[in-house]
Order: structure tokens, then C-alpha cells, then sequence
């Protein structure tokens, strides 16, 4: 069996590990911080009630998926990158791959900051988002 990581030299070894730190870590935290939800009834008793308790559940659900999802496509680009050796069509897919990724936490970033832009819209309080 072939050993990539030896082929690749102690730069690319380096970088590796620390890449997998680092996505390994903020999976942590994206896992910490999604714990399982309760099960609640939604009572909006005026308009500024839509952003806090509908709004914000909603857009902070869609933010730590699309991270963990972003998370596991940037470790599966490293994952086709270690295993690409000489072959151009892995690399060129698992830059796409990354570029996806990247694409995604963008998405994810903006998921996060639409409460702040619907309410500044329709003048919502906002102020009790997470």
C-alpha cells in the first residue's frame, strides 16, 4: 500500500494535520452548540415576535447545517487531494470540491445575518437573536 502523506513531503504533512485540526475543531464547536432541540409551541402575539421566535430558529438551523456540510466537503477535497497523486482530474475535482465549500460557508454566513437584514427591513427587534 502506497504511503501519500511521504510523498507529498513534511510541508504538505504539516499543512495536513493542521487542516484537520482546524475543521476537526470547528466541527466541535458546531456540534457543541447544536444540541438537540426541544420541542416548543410558537406563540406570536405581535410582528416583532416573528423575527425572535420564528425567523431566528429557522435561519440558525440552516447556518450550522450548511457549516457542518461545508466542513465535510472540505475534508473530503484534502481526503482527493492526498489520494490524487499524478492525476489532474482529482485535483480538479477536489478544487471545485473546496470552491463548493467555500461557496457554502458564504452561504452559511449570510443564512446567519438575514434576521439582522429582514429586521432592519420591517423594523423588527432583533435584538434577542443569537
Amino acid at each position: 500500500m502506497k504511503n501519500y502523506l511521504y510523498r507529498f513531503g513534511y510541508k504538505a504533512q504539516l499543512l495536513g494535520g493542521l487542516v484537520v485540526a482546524v475543521f476537526s475543531n470547528a466541527l466541535l464547536l458546531v456540534t457543541a452548540h447544536a444540541a438537540a432541540p426541544t420541542v416548543q409551541s410558537i406563540t406570536v402575539n405581535n410582528v416583532s415576535d416573528i423575527s425572535t421566535n420564528v425567523l431566528c430558529p429557522i435561519f440558525n438551523a440552516i447556518f450550522y447545517v450548511l457549516m457542518f456540510v461545508s466542513i465535510l466537503m472540505i475534508l473530503w477535497a484534502a481526503f482527493t487531494y492526498m489520494r490524487a497523486e499524478d492525476d489532474s482530474e482529482r485535483v480538479t475535482r477536489a478544487t471545485k470540491t473546496i470552491t463548493y465549500a467555500v461557496v457554502g460557508i458564504a452561504v452559511a454566513l449570510c443564512a446567519r445575518a438575514a434576521p439582522i437584514v429582514i429586521g432592519s427591513i420591517f423594523s423588527l427587534d432583533i435584538s434577542s437573536c443569537p
